[in-house]
């Protein structure tokens, strides 16, 4: 399978900006419930809990790109 997008950099950024707002709009409307206790969670968190969790799904974001594009 081959993906060929022409993009340019800006490009490329607003493309994948644009798709976490549709993604992460998705989960408010559907999930508002479960993102209001995901919100609660993350304020009674000590900052390193919360610092740990933003590293792993950035190491999976990347490893989701490594494997998109290998």
């Amino acid at each position: 399978m081959e993906l060929s997008l022409n993009l340019n950099i800006l490009e490329l950024i607003l493309l994948s900006l644009s798709l976490v707002f549709i993604l992460e709009g998705i989960l408010y409307t559907l999930l508002p419930n479960s993102m209001r206790k995901v919100f609660i969670f993350i304020l009674n968190s000590k900052e390193d809990k919360i610092r740990v969790i933003g590293f792993i799904f950035f190491v999976l974001g990347i490893i989701i790109l490594y494997l998109l594009f290998l």
